[in-house]
C-alpha cells in the first residue's frame, strides 16, 4: 500500500501534464473500476490589512492662476467689430444706391420708328426696339402692343387687331437690345388720334414678381377712307314729310369690301321710303365694295314729329359689314351726325286707317277701309284758299269703290278725292286754330286666281296734302304746304284643309266601313297648306288626336316635318317656307298620315272627328305680320273619297 501511495505520490507531478488528462480521461471510462477522486489545496494567501499606527500631514495642492485680458485688448476688439459692420452696411448701402444688384425701369427704354400721322385705312409699320441699360438682366420679357378698337389685320381687313405680343425671353445686361417691325392697319374718323400701348413685361433673378415699362405712341389719321355728306333741311315743321341726301364716297387707294351705311334715327321720325331701297329694317343699306374714288347716294323720305324747337339727332355710319351678323358694322369707317330743329308746323294734318292713328296698317284682302283727313290751322293769321287732296297709289285697292264723304269729290282720273272751296265753302278762308275731319272710305281687292300676279305683295298708299295761302300786311302771300302718309299692306291668306279618306291616298287602309263599335278601322288624314299673295315663313298647322284614334306612326313624304306628343295628343306639321301662290297656281303643299279609329257603343249613330280642328300660322314676309287661320275637324264623313256614301258616315253597332 505505501509503495502504492509512494508512486501515486510520485506521479502527482505528472497530472499537470497533458499525459494526465488522457489518464484521466482512461479511467473515467474504465470497466469495473471506480475512478480515484484526489484533494488538491490552491496556493494563494490570506493577505490581511494593516492600519497606519502615525498620522502625517499633507499640504494643500497650490490653484492654478485665472487668465486676466486687458481691458484695453476688449476695447480694440470691439471698435473693430463695430467699424467692420459699419464698413459692410455702407457697402451694401453703396451697392443698393449705385444699383449694381437691382432694375431700375429708368434704365429701360422703349424705342418706336414710325409714322405720326397716316391716312385712315393705310398700312402702318412700328420698329419697336426695346434696351437694357441695367447691371443685371430681364427675365421672362414679353413686349405687348395694344391697339385701339378699329385697327384691322392688313393682310386681312375683316379680321380685327386689338393686342400683339412677342416672348423676348432674356434681355441681357447693359447692352442687350430687342427690335422687331408690327404692322397693322387704323380706322377712324378724320383729325382723329390713336394711341397704341407698347408694354416691356419682365421679371428680375430676385423674385418672381412681374414688372412692366409702358409708352404710348400716338397716331394722327389725317382723313377717313369714306366721306360721308349729308343733305338735309336745318328746320321742318312738326309733321312734314322730310327728305334726307346721304352721299358716301370712298377716298381710299383700295378697294373697301362689303360695305354698308346704318341710319340711326329719332324716335319721332317715320320711315317712308328711300332710294335705293333699304336692305334691312328701313334704316340698312349694304354698299357692297367700295372702289377707290367710287360715290354712291341714298336719299331718304320720312315724318318727323316734335314739340316747337325739339332738336332731332340723325347719325349716319359707314363701315365695313360684321362677319358674324349682316346687319351689324364690324368697322366702323367714319360716321355723321345731322340735327333737325322741329318747328310747329302751320297746319296739323294726320291720317287715321280704322281708329289707327300712326304707321303702318296692314288690312285683310276684301276688307272695307274707313278713314279721316284730320287737319287744323296752327298758325295766328287766316289760311285763304285752302284744299286737301288725298291720293291714292299701289295695286291693292278697287278704283271703283272709292267713296268720299258729301263735302269731297273723288276724281278717278288722278286716283285723288279734293276738299276745297267748291265743294265745301268753309274753305275758302279758315280762321286761325280752325280746324275739321273729312270722312272717306274704300275697299281692297279681293282675290282671285287670275289676277293672282298683280295682287303679290299688294299695298295702298294714302297721301294727304293741305295747301293754303297766308296773307300778311306788306309781305307777299305765302303758300303753306303740308303732308302726310299712310301705308296700307294687304296681308296673305293661308290656310290647312283636313280631311278623312279610306280608298285613296298613300296608303292601304283597313276595317269596316262604315265604322262598327268596338272595331278598329283605319283611315288616312290629308292635310293641304294653301297661301295666295305672299310668302310666308315658320308655317305651323297642329291638331289634338282624340283618345278613341290611334297614332299609327305613319305619314306620306316621309321627309316631311311631321311630329306627335303623346303627353299632349297634338300632331304638329312645320314648313320653314310657304311660297305664295301655293294651291293657287300650283298643287297644295300636303302631308298625309295614317289613323287607327276604334269606336265605342256610346258613339253608335254619330259622326265622330278623327283629328280635332287644324290651326295653322306663320308670318307673313311682306307685311311682317302674323297670320293665322282655323279649319274644322275631319270626321268619319269621307265625302272626298270616291267610294264614299251616305251611310258610311256613321258609327254602326256591333
Amino acid at each position: 500500500m505505501d509503495e502504492e501511495r509512494k508512486n501515486q505520490n510520485g506521479n502527482s507531478e505528472q497530472d499537470d501534464k497533458p499525459d494526465a488528462i488522457n489518464r484521466l480521461e482512461r479511467e473515467l471510462y474504465a470497466q469495473g473500476r471506480p475512478p480515484v477522486l484526489r484533494q488538491f489545496k490552491h496556493g494563494l494567501r490570506k493577505n490581511e490589512p494593516q492600519a497606519q499606527k502615525t498620522w502625517t500631514p499633507t499640504e494643500p495642492k497650490k490653484q492654478k492662476k485665472k487668465l486676466r485680458i486687458s481691458p484695453s485688448i476688449l476695447k480694440r476688439t470691439l471698435i473693430s467689430s463695430v467699424v467692420f459692420a459699419f464698413l459692410a452696411t455702407a457697402v451694401a448701402m453703396l451697392s443698393v444706391f449705385l444699383g449694381f444688384n437691382r432694375v431700375s425701369p429708368d434704365k429701360i427704354s422703349i424705342e418706336v420708328r414710325g409714322v405720326t400721322s397716316v391716312e385712315a385705312g393705310e398700312r402702318i409699320s412700328l420698329d419697336v426696339s426695346v434696351l437694357n441699360r441695367n447691371r443685371i438682366p430681364l427675365e421672362d420679357v414679353v413686349l405687348i402692343l395694344e391697339y385701339p378698337e378699329e385697327t384691322r389685320d392688313p393682310e386681312d381687313l375683316q379680321r380685327p387687331i386689338l393686342r400683339q405680343e412677342d416672348d423676348i425671353g432674356i434681355l441681357a445686361p447693359k447692352t442687350g437690345r430687342f427690335s422687331k417691325v408690327f404692322e397693322a392697319v387704323l380706322f377712324g374718323s378724320a383729325q382723329s388720334v390713336k394711341e397704341i400701348k407698347i408694354t416691356v413685361q419682365y421679371r428680375t433673378g430676385e423674385g418672381r414678381s412681374v414688372f412692366t415699362k409702358e409708352k404710348i405712341y400716338k397716331v394722327e389719321l389725317r382723313s377717313s377712307p369714306v366721306s360721308v355728306f349729308i343733305s338735309a333741311l336745318p328746320e321742318a315743321r312738326s309733321g312734314q314729310n322730310i327728305g334726307t341726301s346721304v352721299t358716301i364716297v370712298s377716298n381710299s387707294n383700295f378697294a373697301l369690301k362689303n360695305a354698308m351705311l346704318v341710319a340711326e334715327y329719332p324716335d319721332d321720325f317715320s320711315f317712308s321710303s328711300s332710294n335705293p331701297a333699304p336692305t334691312f329694317d328701313n334704316r340698312i343699306w349694304f354698299l357692297g365694295d367700295l372702289e377707290p374714288r367710287q360715290r354712291k347716294e341714298i336719299l331718304i323720305n320720312g315724318i318727323i314729329v316734335g314739340r316747337e324747337g325739339e332738336e332731332k339727332n340723325f347719325r349716319y355710319s359707314v363701315g365695313i359689314q360684321n362677319q358674324n351678323d349682316e346687319r351689324l358694322i364690324g368697322t366702323e369707317l367714319v360716321s355723321q351726325n345731322e340735327s333737325i330743329f322741329v318747328r310747329q308746323p302751320a297746319a296739323d294734318l294726320s291720317l287715321t286707317i280704322d281708329g289707327s292713328g300712326s304707321g303702318e296698317y296692314v288690312s285683310k284682302l276684301g276688307n272695307t277701309i274707313r278713314g279721316q283727313v284730320n287737319w287744323r290751322n296752327n298758325l295766328p293769321d287766316d289760311l285763304n284758299d285752302v284744299s286737301v287732296v288725298l291720293s291714292f297709289d299701289g295695286n291693292g285697292w278697287d278704283r271703283a269703290s272709292v267713296l268720299p264723304d258729301r263735302r269731297g269729290f273723288y276724281r278717278s282720273q288722278d286716283n285723288s278725292v279734293v276738299w276745297d272751296k267748291n265743294t265745301f265753302s268753309e274753305l275758302l278762308k279758315v280762321r286761325a286754330g280752325q280746324g275739321g275731319v273729312f270722312d272717306f272710305s274704300f275697299k281692297i281687292n279681293n282675290f282671285t286666281a287670275r289676277d293672282w300676279e298683280n295682287l303679290r305683295n299688294s299695298r295702298v298708299d294714302l297721301e294727304a296734302v293741305i295747301v293754303g295761302t297766308r296773307l300778311l300786311e306788306g309781305r307777299p302771300p305765302e303758300e303753306v304746304t303740308i303732308s302726310s302718309t299712310r301705308p296700307i299692306k294687304i296681308e296673305t291668306n293661308m290656310s290647312v284643309g283636313s280631311r278623312a279618306v279610306y280608298s285613296i291616298g298613300p296608303f292601304v287602309n283597313s276595317g269596316p266601313l262604315p265604322p262598327v263599335a268596338e272595331r278598329t278601322t283605319t283611315y288616312t288624314i290629308i292635310w293641304s297648306a294653301v297661301n295666295n299673295i305672299n310668302d310666308v315663313e315658320g308655317f305651323e298647322a297642329s291638331a289634338v288626336l282624340p283618345v278613341y284614334v290611334e297614332w299609327l306612326g305613319r305619314f306620306s313624304p316621309s321627309s316631311a316635318d311631321l311630329k306627335f306628343d303623346p303627353e299632349t295628343r297634338i300632331i304638329k306639321w312645320s314648313v320653314n317656307r310657304l311660297p305664295a301662290g301655293q294651291g293657287v297656281v300650283n298643287a297644295p303643299l300636303e302631308v298625309a298620315f295614317q289613323l287607327r279609329f276604334s269606336p265605342s257603343l256610346s258613339q253608335v249613330n254619330k259622326e265622330p272627328e278623327l283629328v280635332g280642328e287644324v290651326f295653322s300660322v306663320g308670318r307673313d314676309i311682306f307685311t311682317g305680320s302674323e297670320v293665322s287661320d282655323r279649319k274644322p275637324p275631319a270626321t268619319i264623313r269621307i265625302n272626298t273619297d270616291p267610294i264614299y256614301s251616305f251611310q258610311m258616315g256613321r258609327v254602326e253597332s256591333p
